[in-house]
């Protein structure tokens, strides 16, 4: 009698190595509309790029404010302290792959008097004026993941207004108001050992839409004394922003100058009338008046 003996056939791949092939067939498969889906997607960045680019072209040439505040924001990027930046790699990464979204901050940190974080530093910029604007971040949008910068402005003096009574020349007495420019004491101190920068204030404000300020204070053993700069933080401003829409309306005046000569045919025979003139001058002779 002859006994079967059934063999046993293998088991069909399961888990991870059959969703591994099932992709990789799928690529293969399908190659040629993953890479028309790609090139669709690379148009739209590219589209969406230029026109975000054109928008901020328009409104740095439309909001003076604006345009200030993007330059104070690129050159604190670009003039920062790498040193002052440090992070590092949070394992917590490892949950969604390794993907680096998360990091551990060890930047230098800016401080007020109380030692209360105001943010990290991620870069600043020294004016002409002898200010100092510091580009920091505190907290985190898009589900933790893009730092939310701004810009803290930090006076290096300020104009200190005196009202004083003196006799005028008919003897009759008069309120005198003098403006005069006064330097602060120290206002940043950079502490190595604590890896954070202390700034003598005990709050920022926010002045406009951009810019936040210190409210700078001076102890007196007990008490403490403010610092009104709400008159110097709108000059300094204003100043710089009166030097921005001078460059902006003689930009515009230049730019619609030129558009009136190209429509206006009389400006444009005007314009080559020097021309007209050098070729009636360099024709032909008539040989009898020599």
């Amino acid at each position: 009698m002859v006994e079967v003996v059934p063999t046993q056939q293998p088991a069909p791949a399961t888990g991870f190595s059959e969703v591994w092939s099932g992709a990789w067939g799928f690529i293969g498969s399908y190659w040629w509309l993953l890479l028309l889906f790609a090139i669709i997607i690379g148009l739209v960045i590219v589209v969406i790029s230029i026109y975000w680019g054109k928008e901020e072209n328009d409104r740095r040439r439309d909001s003076a404010v604006y345009a200030t505040a993007m330059d104070h924001f690129e050159s604190a990027r670009q003039n920062a302290n790498d040193e002052f930046i440090r992070k590092k790699y949070s394992f917590l990464n490892l949950l969604w792959l390794g993907i680096p979204f998360k990091w551990r901050e060890h930047s230098v940190k800016l401080v007020d008097i109380d030692r209360r974080l105001l943010g990290y530093y991620r870069g600043d910029v020294k004016t002409q004026d002898g200010d100092t604007v510091y580009l920091l971040y505190k907290k985190k949008k898009l589900l933790g993941l893009v730092e939310d910068k701004f810009l803290l402005y930090c006076p290096s003096k300020i104009n200190v207004r005196t009202e004083s009574k003196k006799n005028n020349k008919f003897g009759k007495e008069e309120i005198v108001i003098e403006i005069k420019p006064h330097v602060l004491p120290k206002m940043l101190q950079y502490d190595k050992s604590g890896n954070e920068i202390s700034v003598r204030c005990n709050t920022i404000l926010r002045h406009g839409r951009y810019y936040y300020f210190p409210n700078y204070v001076v102890i007196h053993g007990d008490n403490q004394s403010h610092f009104d700069m709400t008159e110097h933080i709108s000059k300094q401003i204003a100043k710089v922003n009166h030097t921005r829409v001078m460059e902006t309306a003689y930009s515009d005046y230049s730019r619609a100058l030129g558009k009136a000569i190209e429509v206006n045919p009389l400006l444009r025979y005007n314009q080559k009338e020097p021309e007209k003139e050098r070729e009636v001058d360099d024709g032909p002779q008539d040989p009898t008046n020599r």
